[in-house]
């Protein structure tokens, strides 16, 4: 019972999945209040519907706040903890977070009983071990040096006569020498056009002035809105639930000397749900959004059909 039994956290696992269930309740009593109608009076039948056990009452305000706790169960074992898993995790991995202990954590929060920690805290431990176990994941199968990076590159260049090349910055004494190379290596290959797709090295001035509109970025959010400086990853995605938008969405991009200002090629927007954690909207947004424009904004331009006047993309409608 989440509401009598302490939870008890024996690993770093079990503490991200406390962690990230109590983070996820943020502002959800005034959204329950206000948007959903629950009497807060009536919380307890809420956490029955939610924790899927029965005894709701029989009047209309406890009917409706256990039926909100259903709905909310549902969400978070379809689609919360499902894509948490992914976003730490990887696509096709078999592991998974702890749902009783993320449930333990999201009762926890909502109910303040029963806390192992703040929700100041429990936001700052999902951060910090979801970042640490993504990297560690992501070592596991691609390593940390040159070498794996251009095995990983090779892997997915599934077309012949593609050549996966590594760049790291880690390889050189300084930015200015990894800089100085970069361009050398990109000017070897004379390219039309750039494609930066998680890109999150700052473009060199020099790389810019010799590449002007033909370096094109995908940022998730609908520019000017939630980008430029401290705005990438899941950064993005908290600041649009913090926030409170009802759409979201992608932006395809020039790149120009500034953080997510160049000219604006596409732009597709996202429903924002109830419920929705920033990792199933960084999922959504890319599924729905980013992996539709970026493409499509690269069959313009190799087709001719995107020009820049005046700082703004005109788009042949032909």
């Amino acid at each position: 019972n989440y509401l009598t039994n302490m939870p008890s956290l024996r690993s770093r696992i079990d503490s991200m999945s406390y962690a990230i269930g109590m983070s996820q309740t943020q502002g959800l009593l005034p959204y329950l209040k206000e948007k959903c109608n629950v009497d807060l009076d009536y919380l307890s039948d809420f956490v029955l519907g939610l924790t899927g056990q029965d005894g709701a009452g029989n009047n209309d305000k406890q009917k409706t706040a256990y039926n909100m706790g259903n709905q909310i169960s549902e969400q978070i074992s379809t689609s919360m903890i499902p894509g948490i898993n992914k976003e730490v995790f990887g696509e096709n991995s078999p592991k998974t977070i702890s749902q009783d202990l993320f449930m333990a954590g999201f009762v926890s929060g909502v109910t303040g009983k029963n806390q192992l920690m703040t929700l100041e805290k429990a936001q700052s431990v999902a951060h910090i071990l979801m970042e640490a176990v993504k990297t560690e994941e992501m070592l596991k199968i691609y390593g940390d040096n040159k070498r794996s990076g251009e095995q990983f590159l090779a892997v997915n260049a599934k077309k012949a006569g593609i050549k996966a090349v590594c760049i790291s910055p880690k390889n050189y004494e300084s930015r200015a020498a990894f800089n100085e190379d970069f361009l050398k290596q990109l000017n070897s290959y004379h390219v039309d056009l750039v494609v930066l797709a998680g890109f999150l090295v700052v473009i060199p001035p020099e790389m810019i002035k010799q590449y002007r509109n033909r370096i094109i970025n995908i940022h998730p959010s609908l520019i000017p809105s939630f980008c430029g400086t401290g705005y990438y990853g899941l950064k993005v995605h908290e600041g649009v639930l913090a926030r409170g938008v009802k759409v979201t969405g992608a932006t395809c991009h020039f790149v120009d000397e500034g953080t997510d200002t160049g000219p604006i090629i596409l732009q597709k927007a996202v429903e924002v749900k109830q419920g929705d954690t920033p990792e199933v909207l960084q999922r959504k947004v890319m599924e729905q959004a980013e992996w539709k424009i970026m493409p499509h904004a690269i069959n313009l331009i190799a087709n001719g059909r995107v020009s820049v006047e005046d700082g703004h993309v005109i788009i042949d409608e032909k």
